[in-house]
């Protein structure tokens, strides 16, 4: 099957440098981070420096669409596509603090499943 994204595909190492760059030390880190956090972590600049090695991997007009005028919604969006190649995802969560909003995002394998079967009244997920 041929990948819609990438011409190369990634491999560990290029995720792992990714993933360091979003505060992540490895795929079974479960840590979580928000879009505040890239702004402290210097993310969207580390990723910026690190999209002429990145551009080796997309498609060209991939490339175009997704190494310009990055952001942290764009940084997020490749970390997300460089994950799947590896069978892993980010999942959200969405968190009040202090009455405002934010996005917790978490790095997860493909093959848990996040959705519940309401057989009775009580459903309980941990989120360990």
């Amino acid at each position: 099957m041929k990948n819609q994204l990438f011409k190369i595909s990634p491999d560990r190492e290029i995720t792992m440098e990714i993933l360091r760059n979003f505060g992540i030390n490895s795929f079974e880190d479960n840590h979580s981070f928000t879009r505040s956090n890239l702004k402290d972590l210097e993310t969207v600049d580390k990723i910026n420096i690190l999209s002429t090695k990145l551009r080796k991997y997309y498609l060209p007009c991939k490339a175009k669409l997704y190494l310009i005028d990055l952001n942290e919604k764009k940084c997020i969006t490749i970390l997300r596509q460089f994950l799947k190649v590896h069978n892993h995802t980010l999942i959200s969560k969405e968190k009040y603090v202090n009455g405002i909003k934010h996005l917790f995002y978490q790095v997860i394998p493909l093959h848990i499943d996040m959705s519940t079967n309401r057989t009775s009244e009580k459903v309980i997920i941990l989120f360990n």
